[in-house]
């Protein structure tokens, strides 16, 4: 019996040390690397560098890793690696002279993020693709393929939001901002405080849209019917053709693009009632599709380019305004009544011969238009040319709807 014994806990020694795994290596489209064979606990060899016409090559990574792989790990599994490579001169074609190290600061509203980091990815000419967060309910960006440049990158390019981006804007801490709104009444105060003007211009368009739970029956209301439910005329949904059920409207805080929008193109000089506790103020625009996808009995407000492009897998549905539902069509020929614009903003004492203002410049041409396309939005088709418009006025444009021309 102990012979026996001592000879299976030697077989299972030798088993175990003979135990190989393999490494595999992802070159991303550079020359191919053989995968290497390594003993359980023993390393494996770095390779010789792949290479990749017009790239540079900079690490090897595992997966989804954003450090480069110490190939001093004992290897105890199979893996694959993968090449991080970066463009060998990233430096726009578009924009003589424009480069990463050059890059202007930009920043801007949330829902213009996706836009402001496509405008960047395509003028350097660096590799980016659409990534989905994790959790239940996260939208999806673009992201940049290569981890290599990415906090360079993040720190040029920033979403701060609508309300602190334009607060950077005056104060000179940063130099080019994209929002879904224009200056709001008190950014405009600010700004004068501090002696500054802008300058704001569309570049694509977007339409304000009031989202449902899917189970609503409702599928269209009128303007003056969403007044009434947020002036407290109207509290229950049979009110409008709907369930008997309260109605639970939820808005957004002061400042926000969303809330600005709101007051702009829905209350106008209404004000909205004193909000019991039901009524809750959301703080992000993610919060509005997460109050709305969980409450059969919710409204609440967005813009239309997150909901069909970031947020496209959200449990809500939009309602159709006066009986014409948002899409692009509809956006495009101006028969939505809430149609919004992006506007491009800039400090009137820009250098037009700076980066930012030459951005500002692109942004109105065809082949800019064709970018804002490539990123989800609308290009307006009615834009005007940024030299012309500098000089017309700092007044800002009025945005008319349809609903204003009945």
């Amino acid at each position: 019996m102990f012979i026996t014994f001592a000879a299976v806990v030697l077989i299972g020694c030798k088993e175990t040390k003979d135990t190989v795994y393999t490494v595999t290596f992802n070159s991303d489209g550079g020359t191919t690397v053989p995968a290497q064979t390594v003993i359980a606990g023993e390393m494996a060899t770095a390779p010789e560098n792949p290479e990749k016409q017009e790239y540079v090559f900079l690490y090897w990574s595992l997966s989804g890793a954003t450090t480069a792989y110490n190939f001093q790990t004992p290897i105890n599994s199979d893996i694959t690696l993968l090449a991080n490579w970066q463009k060998e001169n990233f430096q726009s074609k578009i924009i003589e002279g424009l480069t990463l190290d050059n890059y202007p600061r930009v920043d801007g509203s949330t829902s213009a993020g996706p836009l402001n980091i496509v405008i960047a990815c395509k003028l350097l000419g660096i590799e980016y693709q659409w990534v989905k967060g994790h959790g239940d309910l996260w939208g999806v960006e673009p992201v940049l393929k290569s981890k290599s440049n990415s906090e360079k990158f993040a720190e040029l390019i920033k979403t701060s939001g609508t309300h602190p981006s334009c607060i950077n804007l005056i104060n000179r801490e940063t130099d080019l901002i994209l929002l879904a709104r224009k200056p709001s009444s008190d950014e405009k105060i600010y700004a004068e405080s501090k002696g500054v003007s802008l300058i704001e211009i569309p570049i694509a368009l977007d339409a304000f849209v009031f989202i449902a739970h899917p189970n609503n029956p409702i599928t269209s209301l009128r303007i003056e019917q969403i007044q009434d439910v947020y002036t407290g005329k109207i509290t229950n949904w049979n009110e409008v053709g709907g369930n008997n059920a309260t109605i639970n409207p939820y808005v957004r805080e002061p400042n926000s693009g969303s809330q600005e929008l709101m007051d702009l193109l829905v209350m106008k000089d209404l004000d909205m009632l004193q909000f019991p506790v039901s009524w809750e103020v959301v703080f992000t625009m993610t919060g509005a599709f997460e109050k709305v996808q969980g409450d059969t009995n919710g409204l609440c407000y967005t813009v239309y380019y997150y909901k069909e492009n970031i947020f496209k897998e959200a449990r809500v549905k939009s309602i159709a305004i006066e009986g014409i539902y948002p899409n692009k069509e509809s956006i495009s020929n101006n028969t939505y009544p809430l149609n919004a614009e992006v506007y491009a903003i800039i400090r009137s004492d820009l250098d037009q011969s700076s980066m930012a203002y030459k951005i500002y410049e692109f942004l109105q041409t065809e082949t800019g238009k064709e970018v804002i396309s490539e990123s989800g939005y609308i290009p307006n088709s009615t834009s005007k040319n940024a030299s012309t418009y500098a000089t017309a006025a700092v007044t800002p444009q009025k945005v008319t709807c349809e609903h204003e021309r009945k």
